[in-house]
């Protein structure tokens, strides 16, 4: 009987040994790049046939454990236009769950490449919703449940990001909202949370070159998106010509559908910290201003609806000494006829030498604001506690003082 135990336990052995090479070898052969590129293009001709379009990965890398690179990622759409094509993607297993079907990420990063989505000029389709839905279970070929992906910060390094909307033409100046083509894209995003219906994350870095022009040097901000609303924290914007600095930037509603009727149904909570910004800049989203590069410098709070915006606590400066502060309620212009003003402006001056050196928006008769020479003669406006009540073409104007060089008056 010990004879049986020992050749059992020999054959036991011998049966563990060559597990162990096994496992060894296919711990190096994993470790190699043929093996690794071989199971990316298995992978790759799977999604392919799944999908019905071309998936490619021309290289696999497991940097770690926890960590694989892949090289030469090319989706087409399918209409047989590029999706994506990305030089190398990074990412980082934090957790692979194959019972429930999910995987967690750690962290994406994409570096180099170019992403274009778009939409078709009949029905407005998005042409990655095929893989959203396949992702989804809603047009899989096999049986099994879908994976559910999450993700918890993302990084894009050099990447050009593309956004067309067929249905639409093309603008001459400006943001084209429905044409936007990023150039050379920098971005970080991190602490993505979703929890109780709430999204958050926070823009760490974000830097980019719109082919209207628009440089943007820096962005940063924490986001919060609710059935409420969205809430902005610490926003900074830097742009070669503005640096502006938004502490609270809230948009409030009471339900999603608000958005649609965005003048009645969305509440501003807003503040503005001391900021300098470029009329260049504002432009390219405000075309009516092209060719205007004046620089102002502004703070202020912003509250209540659009059809009653409040601007209070504003401070506002252009040219070497031109000035305003006051509260200003601007009511609905969708009727302006019957809209009525209640501005109040704690203290103005205004010089004249600044107002003749702004250059005005290229639309305009001449591009610098002419004075006759009686209005030159005054050389500054400055008043003190000026209030002025009414409706456009019926008010009343009330003020502490209103002087010149010429002298003052009081109203």
């Amino acid at each position: 009987m010990s004879k049986v135990f020992k050749i059992i336990a020999r054959t036991f052995g011998i049966f563990l040994e060559w597990v162990l090479i096994a496992l060894i070898l296919f711990l190096f052969a994993i470790r190699t790049s043929p093996f690794q590129t071989f199971l990316a293009q298995k992978a790759t001709s799977f999604l392919s046939k799944e999908l019905n379009t071309t998936v490619r990965i021309n290289g696999l890398s497991l940097v770690f454990f926890d960590r694989v690179a892949l090289d030469g990622v090319f989706i087409l759409d399918q209409h047989k236009d590029t999706l994506a094509s990305i030089q190398t993607l990074y990412l980082t297993l934090e957790e692979l769950n194959l019972k429930n079907n999910f995987v967690k990420l750690k962290h994406a990063q994409i570096d180099g490449g170019i992403i274009h989505i778009n939409r078709d000029s009949i029905h407005g389709d998005y042409n990655y919703e095929f893989i959203a839905d396949y992702f989804s279970g809603n047009e899989r070929t096999t049986k099994s449940k879908p994976f559910d992906v999450y993700l918890s910060s993302l990084e894009l390094s050099n990447v050009n990001f593309k956004y067309d909307d067929f249905r639409y033409g093309y603008s001459d100046f400006g943001m084209d909202y429905d044409h936007i083509d990023l150039k050379k894209v920098n971005l970080q995003i991190a602490q993505f949370n979703n929890l109780n219906g709430e999204f958050n994350f926070t823009i760490n870095k974000l830097n980019t070159i719109e082919k209207c022009g628009f440089k943007l040097s820096s962005l940063e901000m924490d986001v919060n998106i609710s059935p409420k609303g969205l809430k902005i924290k610490n926003l900074q914007i830097q742009t070669p010509h503005s640096k502006i600095n938004i502490p609270k930037f809230h948009l409030l509603l009471d339900e999603m559908v608000d958005f649609e009727t965005f003048e009645d149904s969305v509440v501003f909570d807003s503040e503005i910290a001391k900021s300098s910004v470029s009329l260049k800049d504002v432009s390219y989203f405000a075309t009516a201003l092209k060719g205007m590069d004046q620089q102002v410098t502004l703070k202020g709070k912003i509250t209540e609806m659009v059809k009653n915006l409040h601007i209070t606590d504003l401070e506002f400066r252009t040219g070497k000494s031109t000035k305003l502060n006051g509260d200003f309620i601007l009511p609905d212009f969708r009727e302006f006829e019957s809209a009525f003003f209640r501005e109040k402006i704690d203290y103005a001056y205004v010089s004249i030498n600044d107002l003749k050196k702004i250059k005005l928006p290229i639309s305009a008769s001449s591009n610098k604001i002419e004075f006759d020479k009686y209005i030159e003669r005054l050389s500054y406006l400055q008043t003190y506690d000026l209030r002025l009540d009414g409706y456009y073409n019926q008010f009343v104007i009330k003020a502490d003082s209103l002087s010149s060089s010429l002298g003052s008056v009081n109203l």
